[in-house]
């Protein structure tokens, strides 16, 4: 084989590459990491047995994620740094030290900057802790972790959503508005960097806060619209032209909510700067076949 046929050969792989990377836009990684911080719990296991428990229920916390948050990517890697959603088993009363009164999860996102949000998610157990109780082995506590969060409800995970990662931006300058086919009904949708058969938003129940600086005599201001995540965009050439399907191949597209609203600008000259999902709902009817551990790809 010649070396001219080989870069050819090479350049060819790469270009492929670089079209497969486009087409499988991919969900913003959370790192996940979970925390025993009540002063009951630290003196009753020794520091091996904290570091099993604090290992074992980052795992659990993290696919429990995944499975219901699918518009996330989340991972225990260190290295991602970016983005950290902290778990922490401590008083309600952060500030108390009695053995008596409330244990819960304590929520902690770090989303970018040097402030962290906080959330007091659910209760862990409600009472405390009298004189002679015990909190058992390292395998009964995990056990009782796993049996709350088996049983949290729609109302905890929309709860997550709406009071805490929806501050995480899930798109910015790579979603864009563009102006949809006639007979859609509107004048300007989104194009969101997420497939529909990952993300798995239910269209119904879910809304976006999409963000986008337009221009307006004098320069341009910030303008905030809600929006419902859609299907996908088509690749029917006769509607989308090649060089916008070759950029925006595979991605949601966002309908405004109510789609009567009005938008001041023509899509050409709208930039996006955030996108935020305010209400998350997964799909049980079009992503049910879907299976796999990780979230922005995997399945419930």
């Amino acid at each position: 084989m010649t070396a001219e046929r080989v870069r050819c050969i090479l350049t060819a792989v790469v270009l492929s590459l670089g079209m497969a990377a486009r087409a499988a836009p991919q969900a913003p990684r959370v790192r996940v990491e979970f925390h025993l911080a009540d002063i009951v719990y630290v003196q009753s296991f020794d520091t091996s047995e904290r570091r099993q428990i604090e290992d074992s229920a980052t795992a659990m916390f993290m696919r429990a994620f995944a499975r219901h948050l699918r518009f996330l990517s989340f991972t225990r890697d260190q290295a991602d740094s970016t983005r950290v959603l902290s778990v922490i088993l401590d008083q309600k009363d952060r500030s108390a030290t009695t053995r008596l009164g409330e244990r819960g999860l304590h929520l902690g996102l770090k989303n970018g900057g040097p402030e962290t949000a906080h959330l007091y998610w659910r209760t862990f157990r409600s009472l405390g802790f009298a004189a002679r109780d015990t909190v058992g082995s390292v395998t009964t506590f995990l056990g009782e972790l796993g049996v709350l969060l088996e049983g949290l409800d729609d109302s905890a995970w929309e709860g997550l959503v709406t009071n805490l990662l929806s501050q995480i931006s899930i798109a910015d300058t790579n979603a864009a508005a563009w102006a949809p086919p006639p007979g859609s009904g509107a004048l300007v949708e989104w194009l969101i960097p997420l497939r529909s058969d990952a993300a798995c938003f239910d269209t119904d129940r879910s809304k976006l806060l999409i963000t986008n600086r337009v221009p307006v005599p004098l320069g341009s201001e910030v303008r905030s619209v809600t929006a419902k995540p859609s299907r996908t965009l088509t690749e029917d050439t006769t509607v989308v032209v090649p060089r916008k399907l070759e950029r925006f191949r595979g991605q949601i597209r966002a309908t405004l909510d109510p789609p009567a609203t009005g938008f001041p600008a023509p899509p050409d000259s709208i930039h996006v700067t955030a996108v935020k999902v305010t209400a998350y709902k997964f799909d049980d009817i079009g992503c049910a076949m879907l299976a796999g551990p990780q979230g922005g790809g995997g399945g419930r």
